[in-house]
């Protein structure tokens, strides 16, 4: 997932999405949360995506749907037997980023 988020987003944007996956996994670890970390990291190296313009181009979703959309397909495309990545964790990844700006209401809700 690196080669090809490097390839679309710029330094800046991919260095934000390094630091969101360390901030997250760093608050999972210290919260005793079991995390899936390939998916986290996959989640955070999409997450963004949507805001990049050659992307943003193609579709007129919001940004989160199209980075969610993004993260789905790259999943499916290059899932191998050792690593599945179709039904279930698939669609965990496009629920993580479609949903990444709504945490907060999420939480409120509960």
């Amino acid at each position: 997932s690196i080669e090809i988020i490097k390839e679309l987003e710029p330094d800046y944007l991919f260095n934000h999405n390094m630091r969101a996956y360390y901030f997250a996994l760093a608050y999972s670890i210290k919260s005793d949360i079991k995390v899936d970390r390939e998916l986290l990291f996959v989640a955070a190296m999409f997450h963004d995506l949507g805001l990049v313009e050659q992307v943003q181009e193609e579709n007129t979703d919001h940004f989160e749907l199209v980075g969610a959309r993004k993260a789905y397909e790259f999943a499916l495309e290059y899932s191998t037997d050792d690593e599945d990545w179709t039904g279930e964790r698939a669609a965990l990844l496009h629920e993580a980023i479609a949903l990444h700006t709504s945490l907060k209401s999420m939480m409120n809700e509960s």
